[in-house]
């Protein structure tokens, strides 16, 4: 058991600490993700990951609300370090933030009605979790932390899974037929050389070399595509680093065969050369292809 396992995140904590927002940016950068699994279906849940799926990244979060569960948890904790790569995640927060956002969520805390009031029952989950507390690998105190913070610590947490699932989409695409709605960033490059109006030329796309030759022939347009290429660059790291997954950026030109074409399979092409994931969807022309590293 656990050759198939690639890594093992356990979410568990303080009740209105976070796990489920931290479960799911577990999910969005790969993770196959599992909420409040009983700790009686452990075995048989990572035995299936294990058996079924080739180098799997799983988290579970874990809501334990009594002894019985934690000295379970505890006892079948030591055996999953010595089988997976395995880590577990602590989150917990002080007790008026605790309140506080009980209080703005409306919700019930899972010991409200065994111990009558919101305040007694955070006191008894936080004595009662000290236990899986004192082994955790990472400790978070979320108490200045909004969703969005903790999103980002995840990312950052992981950051070489989130390195291998970032994507750059590329639309091109014809003015005249609207823009796509989906895109974060849009290039006009209609200021570039145009190859319709040359006729040995017109019927081809902005895919064959002797369209890219064209339309970069002069200085002015290589000036364009580098600076196009470098802000680029600079604006992808940026995004990354705050938390984005993929970023979708469409170059029209009036039809969007020719210029459009040119410039997003050369803008492609070099951020694949960089290590970037990248897709390219030409869409006047019916293609989409994912570059291959």
């Amino acid at each position: 058991m656990g050759e198939g396992l690639n890594r093992l995140v356990l979410v568990t904590g303080l009740s209105g600490a976070g796990r489920t927002t931290a479960v799911k940016a577990l999910e969005d950068i790969g993770f196959y993700t599992v909420d409040n699994l009983p700790t009686a279906l452990f075995d048989q849940f990572l035995q299936y990951f294990a058996e079924s799926l080739k180098d799997p990244n799983v988290a579970i979060g874990l809501s334990v609300c009594n002894g019985e569960e934690i000295s379970q948890f505890r006892e079948f904790y030591g055996s999953l370090k010595s089988k997976f790569t395995t880590v577990l995640i602590f989150l917990e927060a002080a007790d008026d933030v605790l309140l506080r956002r009980y209080k703005e969520t409306r919700r019930f805390h899972p010991l409200l009605f065994v111990k009558g009031n919101l305040k007694e029952a955070i006191a008894s989950e936080r004595q009662m979790l000290e236990k899986i507390k004192d082994f955790a690998d990472i400790v978070v105190d979320t108490s200045t932390m909004n969703s969005y913070a903790l999103r980002r610590f995840i990312f950052d947490l992981f950051s070489d899974v989130v390195e291998k699932k970032f994507r750059l989409s590329i639309t091109s695409f014809g003015f005249k037929k609207g823009i796509p709605s989906y895109l974060d960033m849009l290039f006009d490059v209609r200021c570039l050389p145009n190859p319709y109006y040359e006729e040995h030329l017109r019927d081809l796309d902005g895919r064959d070399e002797r369209i890219r030759n064209f339309v970069f022939s002069s200085g002015e347009a290589k000036e364009f595509v580098d600076s196009l290429v470098s802000f680029l660059g600079t604006a992808l790291e940026h995004l990354k680093e705050d938390g984005r997954l993929c970023v979708n950026v469409g170059f029209g030109c009036t039809g969007g065969v020719h210029r459009s074409v040119a410039v997003a399979e050369f803008v492609g092409y070099s951020f694949n050369k960089r290590g970037y994931r990248v897709s390219i969807y030409h869409r006047e022309l019916g293609e989409y292809k994912e570059l291959v590293g």
